[in-house]
């Protein structure tokens, strides 16, 4: 178990993520339809998570991955991400990264250093073994 429960880490990623001006949407859309960041011509931003979508990752760290696209990504107007928990492009790495840092920051900044866990972070994001670099890196220096 982590030190915080998946809700309160979800309500303080939430209140990060207004602070940022950006507007989480709840949808009901068809299951295979992942979540997704946008960015208006006027400049305002969102994040629509996909009730519905099958995935094996929580909705809180679908939320973290969104919105490091809007922090660390490169998102011009008009354009939009697709939630992809895969390591494959660079961007899609870097939004993961991203996440799994924000997390830790939530999670572990006020944590000593023994009492961290990548496994068990890993567990409760049911994160693939691929990230295991990402984590131990991100864990360690919350």
């Amino acid at each position: 178990m982590l030190p915080n429960t998946l809700d309160d880490v979800e309500q303080e990623l939430d209140a990060r993520i207004r602070a940022f001006g950006t507007r989480i949407e709840f949808q009901e859309w068809e299951c295979n339809d992942p979540d997704v960041v946008v960015k208006l011509k006027d400049g305002s931003t969102g994040i629509v998570i996909n009730e519905n979508f099958q995935t094996r990752y929580p909705i809180v760290y679908r939320k973290a991955h969104e919105f490091s696209h809007l922090i660390f990504g490169n998102l011009d107007f008009g354009e939009s991400y697709h939630f992809s928990a895969g390591l494959r492009n660079g961007e899609e790495i870097l939004a993961n990264q991203g996440a799994v840092k924000m997390l830790c920051g939530i999670i572990y900044s006020h944590v000593p250093l023994e009492e961290r866990s990548i496994e068990k972070f890993m567990v409760a994001f049911n994160l693939p073994s691929e990230y295991e670099e990402i984590v131990t890196e991100a864990v360690y220096s919350a």
